[in-house]
């Protein structure tokens, strides 16, 4: 089957994106090899939509920068220039979750492969739990596609010495995990430390994913104890971090195990990992199209917008959870959202406010400055008017001559802390890879909002992939409706529009 998109346009964003780019950091991929890379390593895609396709390479083209090469195999990095808070080879293990996401899409599986390795190498000394990260299901995710259960199956030891490890150092005696608000990399929020919904949402996953690992090595009796310890705490999320009040999940403090009675976007944190929650708990969705609780034009917020302690402060600490838009949260709740409506329909939320967001996050990747509009990603976003935040304050910083604030020239430039790929393949395309032995296809666009989109190029268990919608077959020349090609040859075909497709992997 011929490619439809010609691979010329990752040269043309390449070109263009280089042209913009004062590249005052590089990683093992510079700009001058980054046309090549794209053009050898990432899925293509095209769509109606001239800023989720600019978006797409643009966020390929920034991922590349920060794959570097060690003598424990090659990394990601958060940060391009080094920071003093960093681990070793400058590796910070908050979106080592969101990156190994990311990564399993390059055609080359050894880059995401390698990188879960290195968290878990008692040689690279790597902080593997230095922030809230849930290895094992990471290590899940990068299996799906890959389909090479003998990493996991390798890991399996270290991965249980893991999570035996956070048992010790972080399990409260009433069952559920504490966490700092900063350990989780959201400093400054409104509700603070305590018994938070991330850690434990992270926690029961790691757990279940134990149990599945472990299964499949053979460890059935310790595979049994995981699973029960999985469904326990999942339980404990339900009955003790569900605020009914609220209706929303929300911190207990860790003092007097009151909630802290404000509902913020991390609460979302449990569809990130059990797309199988029950239907009540579908209520929290409306705060997320809430003008009143997280729908802002840059958005979606970190606190919702109701509450007294939301600030969009350009004082103190400047990263700050309490108001602004972070990547890194609206990554997990898209993600979330996403398994949700694929496990079934809701009351409270559909395709439509997953597109409405998602289109939101898409548009807020610019930077507007000096007169130019540049794709960009960064730290954290002015939710109301798309302000890099703590570049302008990291900025302003610089410019007062303050270095012991201002840290280094753009700190937080092509920031490597949220997902973008990852949405559009698993969210938008709707490409399930995580049942076994086949792959489940069920596109989250609205049917009336594009009329066409093409995904290409796209690796899947050794296969290579190709998911084409054409309304009514005038733009591809290959019939109407939804089909997905595996290895040039279409596999499956739904031609009333954007239906569900399923096909043996």
């Amino acid at each position: 089957m011929k490619d439809f998109i010609d691979r010329r346009i990752v040269a043309e964003y390449c070109q263009r994106f280089n042209a913009q780019d004062e590249e005052p950091y590089q990683g093992d991929v510079p700009n001058a090899r980054a046309e090549d890379f794209l053009i050898a390593e990432i899925p293509r895609f095209e769509c109606p939509d001239p800023v989720f396709q600019e978006i797409w390479y643009f966020r390929w083209w920034s991922f590349r920068k920060h794959i570097r090469r060690t003598p424990f195999g090659r990394i990601i990095l958060e940060f391009m220039p080094d920071v003093p808070w960093a681990g070793a080879f400058n590796t910070i293990n908050c979106p080592a979750a969101h990156q190994l996401r990311e990564a399993r899409w390059l055609k080359d599986k050894g880059i995401a492969e390698e990188y879960l390795s290195f968290w878990l190498n008692p040689e690279a000394k790597a902080a593997v739990r230095s922030y809230t990260f849930g290895v094992a299901s990471a290590a899940l995710d990068v299996v799906a596609v890959t389909g090479k259960d003998s990493l996991a199956l390798e890991l399996y030891p270290a991965l249980c010495a893991n999570y035996a490890k956070w048992k010790e150092t972080h399990l409260g005696p009433d069952g559920l995990f504490r966490q700092q608000d900063g350990r989780d990399g959201m400093e400054c929020s409104i509700g603070g430390s305590g018994y938070r919904v991330t850690i434990n949402s992270c926690m029961a996953a790691e757990a279940m994913a134990l149990a599945a690992i472990g299964r499949r090595v053979g460890d059935t009796q310790q595979a049994e104890l995981y699973r029960q310890e999985a469904e326990q705490l999942r339980q404990l999320i339900e009955t003790r971090l569900w605020n009914d009040e609220a209706e929303f999940f929300m911190t207990r403090r860790e003092e007097d195990g009151a909630f802290v009675q404000v509902r913020e976007l991390h609460g979302y944190t449990p569809w990130y990992y059990f797309p199988k929650m029950a239907e009540k708990y579908d209520l929290a969705w409306r705060q997320l199209l809430d003008p009143e609780g997280f729908l802002a034009p840059f958005g979606p917020t970190t606190a919702e917008r109701r509450h007294p302690g939301f600030q969009l402060d350009r004082s103190g600490h400047e990263c700050q959870w309490n108001g602004p838009s972070w990547p890194f949260a609206t990554s997990v709740t898209l993600t979330g959202l996403a398994r949700l409506l694929h496990e079934r329909t809701s009351a409270e939320i559909g395709c439509r406010g997953y597109f409405e967001t998602l289109t939101c996050y898409t548009r807020s990747h610019y930077l507007r400055e000096n007169g130019q509009v540049i794709p960009w990603i960064d730290e954290n976003i002015h939710p109301f008017t798309g302000e890099w935040l703590a570049r302008e304050i990291l900025r302003s910083w610089e410019r007062a001559g303050i270095k012991s604030r201002a840290w280094f020239h753009e700190r937080g430039k092509d920031y490597s802390h949220s997902t973008y790929a990852d949405l559009i393949i698993t969210g938008l395309c709707g490409i399930n890879p995580d049942l076994p032995g086949k792959v489940r296809v069920a596109p989250l666009l609205p049917a009336e909002c594009w009329d066409y989109f093409l995904l290409e190029g796209l690796w899947l268990r050794g296969h290579e992939l190709a998911l084409q919608f054409d309304r009514d077959g005038s733009r591809y020349q290959r019939g109407r409706g939804l089909a997905l090609y595996v290895d040039g040859t279409e596999a499956a075909r739904c031609e009333d529009g954007i239906g569900v497709l399923e096909v043996a992997l």
